[in-house]
């Protein structure tokens, strides 16, 4: 387009299954000649992107580097016309900042640290750049509703402990998803804090304990695609579930018998079931786009993410376990795709998180539609992520802050 925004043209189209990942930013080439991008399908691994180039004139799209990267968020092109990007080479790792050679297609890291970085902006002749720089950490927290920050009480003291996704046994333990040894990696402790200990080296993120306490789901993308894998409490036994390309946001009916999650790859995000074995064939529940399944207490409904279509936006639903179309919709619950979203143990509302001036709280929203209300009353951090403890008396709770700085990098040449 103009600079008018006028004479908007197409330049380039992936059709899908294959996309532009535009969320991790453009860059021009300092000839103006073509538009470096990520770029990715679903057929494949959605999780895993190429930085390409796209001509200006024409169109035509060409790989830059020969790894795949996991998320892009940052891209910016040298007069030598090598690239600088920021970007994360494994999945639920820290995005740090490269060096791209577009002749060879080789990368080279410049950041090694724990930081994440995201964006960049080049000076007008090439020598620095800023980013911003993005500093985390994540604790597990256990607390009742209603509780104030001084009733809580902080279990662990971790860079993402509990960022990944937590559960409770039928035991009364905590299983969360953390990176103290290193990568993410399942761990499970007391609920006093004791006992932490981490449960088995392949296993990742997300995990969900069966009703029975006896097995735990979580998502593995050791493979080129990720998958749901099953591992006994203990962390022996480690069994991959699904084959498909690419499954997530497992959650078990209350019987243990069946397993649902969200297919991602060329399914477009939609629901699908499995026997707990994993022996059977999956079953499709829905054909509209959906995502983050959660089974009801009374296994009767799941709560998802929801969208009526790819340009409607992303909504929390509740449908039918059979599947079919939502019986409930809110379209005020916030940030519904980063959403995290439990039923209350009662099965009559859902609880989310909702944050407000930096602050988060877990709110409780009845099926029946009546006003939200406020379960938690921190007065401090955000809550990444959370659940209700099997006799729904406790609350477990991935709490933590997020800083930013904008960072200036010299001495390029």
């Amino acid at each position: 387009a103009n600079t008018d925004g006028k004479t908007e043209q197409p330049l380039a189209t992936r059709r899908y299954p294959e996309f532009f990942y535009i969320s991790g930013g453009l860059a021009w080439s300092p000839d103006g000649g073509r538009i470096a991008a990520g770029a990715g399908s679903f057929e494949q691994n959605h999780h895993q992107l190429d930085l390409v180039a796209v001509a200006v004139n024409g169109g035509e799209t060409k790989r830059l580097s020969t790894q795949k990267w996991h998320e892009v968020a940052g891209l910016a092109w040298l007069k030598d016309s090598a690239l600088l990007f920021a970007a994360s080479d494994e999945r639920n790792g820290v995005r740090q900042l490269w060096h791209l050679s577009t002749a060879s297609g080789a990368a080279q890291r410049i950041t090694n640290d724990v930081s994440d970085y995201r964006g960049l902006s080049l000076t007008a002749d090439g020598g620095a750049f800023v980013t911003t720089q993005v500093a985390q950490h994540s604790d597990i927290w256990t607390s009742v509703p209603a509780a104030s920050e001084g009733q809580s009480k902080q279990l662990t003291s971790g860079k993402y402990d509990g960022f990944y996704g937590l559960d409770w046994t039928p035991q009364g333990q905590i299983v969360y998803g953390s990176t103290t040894s290193g990568k993410p990696h399942i761990w499970i402790t007391d609920a006093d804090g004791k006992n932490q200990r981490e449960l088995n080296e392949d296993s990742e993120s997300s995990p969900s304990v069966s009703p029975d306490g006896r097995y735990v789901l979580f998502a593995s993308s050791k493979e080129d695609a990720v998958h749901i894998c099953r591992m006994d409490i203990d962390g022996r036994n480690l069994t991959q579930l699904t084959q498909g390309s690419g499954e997530l946001w497992q959650s078990w009916t209350p019987d243990g018998r069946w397993i649902v999650y969200a297919s991602i790859g060329a399914n477009r995000n939609t629901l699908w079931k499995i026997p707990a074995d994993g022996g059977s064939a999956p079953v499709q529940i829905t054909e509209q786009i959906a995502t983050k399944p959660v089974v009801s207490p009374d296994g009767k409904l799941i709560a998802c993410v929801y969208r009526a279509n790819h340009s409607s936006p992303w909504q929390i639903a509740v449908i039918p376990f059979q599947g079919g179309a939502p019986i409930k919709i809110f379209d005020h619950i916030p940030n519904a795709y980063l959403q995290t979203f439990r039923w209350t143990p009662d099965g009559r509302a859902l609880s989310y998180i909702a944050t407000r001036d930096g602050v988060s709280n877990i709110w409780r929203q009845d099926l029946g539609g009546s006003a939200p209300q406020q379960l938690t009353n921190f007065a401090g951090d955000q809550i990444f992520s959370f659940a209700w403890s099997r006799n729904a008396r406790q609350l477990a709770l991935a709490r933590g802050e997020i800083s930013t700085d904008v960072v200036l990098v010299k001495s390029l040449r």
